[in-house]
């Protein structure tokens, strides 16, 4: 996002450190977990269905279709659900996904 001309001003002055920093706060004072995952992470390039990695779109691409299961993904949502299964995924079984660097899990809310 930072690379789009128009929002990387806004995008910049946001303050993601502080508000990651909040969030770690609050998840380790209300014993919750919080699990951040990679920039480099494809979460809207992925197939939720069948996790095939479809590779980069421009950001104009806002639905898709998987080549390997033809499933039709709205960008955003299947990124959404990809997210949220790998946070699930991690909290459960923390050493079975990916590379060991591609998430940090905060606090152990369980």
């Amino acid at each position: 996002m930072q690379q789009n001309g128009n929002l990387a001003r806004h995008i910049g002055g946001a303050g993601w450190n502080q508000i990651v920093r909040r969030l770690r706060d609050k998840c380790k004072w209300h014993r919750r977990t919080l699990v951040i995952a990679d920039k480099w992470f494809p979460s809207s390039q992925r197939c939720s269905e069948c996790g095939h990695v479809d590779g980069k779109k421009s950001l104009d691409v806002r639905d898709w279709t998987c080549d390997e299961c033809g499933t039709c993904h709205d960008r955003d949502i299947n990124a959404a659900k990809n997210l949220s299964r790998v946070g699930q995924t991690r909290i459960q079984a923390p050493g079975d996904l990916g590379k060991p660097d591609a998430f940090e899990v905060v606090g152990s809310g369980r």
